[in-house]
């Protein structure tokens, strides 16, 4: 969004990487906390200090993780990838959520291409695991059924359509629901 130059402020992305790139960057994480609003600010600071100090359990791991995320997403041009976004957000106005979905033996090989030098039999195994990580993770947090297209807003089956046609469908989406203009 920001390449194409849509809407200002510039769009942030967050995923599970933050994580560990904030946590080995003292720097990094100086930057990112610079740039937000104080209550923001004291949101993100209280969840890493929390985090890299103690290890909580998974429910209240959670809860801290969905207090950074609505913190986050409060003043918008935000997105958020994986890490229940979807279920921490859904209530919040002026969100837009999106699902990409692929077949197995499609995300095999994208992973491949990936990492063309590790067997396939570890790929497979990885989007196996990833697959059980994830349904684990919305069965111990969520109330909703994560396969159900009436969640989202938009659903794209990758395999179907290449990543410029995603982004064109996605922005298009987000234009007729009135996010972008």
């Amino acid at each position: 969004l920001n390449v194409l130059g849509i809407n200002q402020p510039p769009w942030v992305c967050y995923n599970k990487k933050i994580l560990t790139y904030v946590k080995e960057d003292p720097e990094l994480f100086n930057q990112i906390v610079e740039s937000f609003d104080e209550p923001v600010k004291k949101k993100f600071s209280d969840f890493f200090e929390f985090f890299f100090a103690n290890k909580p359990s998974r429910t209240i791991a959670f809860k801290k993780m969905a207090e950074l995320i609505k913190a986050l997403t409060s003043h918008g041009h935000v997105i958020i990838v994986g890490r229940g976004g979807g279920l921490i957000t859904r209530e919040m106005t002026g969100g837009f959520h999106i699902r990409l979905v692929a077949p197995f033996h499609w995300r095999v090989n994208e992973v491949s291409l990936q990492h063309p030098k590790l067997p396939r039999e570890d790929i497979e195994q990885y989007v196996k695991q990833t697959d059980r990580d994830r349904v684990n993770f919305l069965n111990d947090f969520c109330i909703f059924e994560d396969c159900d297209p009436n969640f989202y807003d938009l659903v794209i089956n990758t395999y179907r359509f290449s990543l410029d046609d995603a982004v064109d469908m996605i922005i298009y989406a987000m234009k007729k629901k009135g996010i972008l203009k």
